[in-house]
């Protein structure tokens, strides 16, 4: 019985460490892909300021800002997953769990780069239909919906993207 007690307590120590580093694992992907919102064509880092400023060459961008956001939201959900085996794992190994702050994070930035380029992607569409219609064929009750819902989606973007020490996340 004494043989079987510590076989199990070495096991559940070989478990645990196994765990350990599938988290880390997690938390290292996690973090790459952090910081993969914070670069490239989703913050136009390779823009000038002055060309960032002409809507056309921002909706240049949307093609590939949709793919690499696709991706991301595969890899988002891969990693909730694994997070919850993860979770399930600590519980059967009666190891404490915590909530994976990191992900909630990450989470919260994608959100607000998907609602930051799909209000880039709307707005230049409809402004390409204000613009290209007839302006007595335009329903002035949509358009200001649409842009009641642009200003309440941009303050909410300033008040999301500006961390709680003042610095503003870094996009466009």
């Amino acid at each position: 019985m004494k043989e079987a007690e510590e076989y199990k307590r070495e096991q559940r120590n070989a478990m645990i460490q196994q765990l350990d580093k599938g988290t880390q694992n997690l938390q290292n992907d996690i973090a790459n892909t952090q910081a993969q919102l914070s670069t490239g064509k989703l913050v136009l880092d390779d823009m000038s300021q002055e060309n960032i400023a002409v809507l056309d060459n921002v909706v240049k961008e949307l093609p590939v800002v949709r793919n690499t956001l696709k991706e991301i939201n595969k890899g988002i959900e891969k990693y909730k997953l694994k997070d919850k085996e993860y979770i399930h794992c600590q519980k059967l190994l009666e190891v404490n769990t915590q909530k994976n702050k990191e992900l909630t994070d990450l989470e919260s930035k994608y959100s607000d780069r998907k609602l930051l380029w799909s209000n880039v992607e709307k707005f230049s569409k409809n402004n390409e239909a204000w613009l290209n219609n007839n302006f007595q064929d335009l329903n002035t009750e949509e358009i200001e919906r649409d842009m009641k819902q642009f200003e309440s989606n941009n303050v909410l973007l300033q008040v999301r993207l500006t961390a709680s020490d003042g610095t503003k996340d870094r996009v466009l």
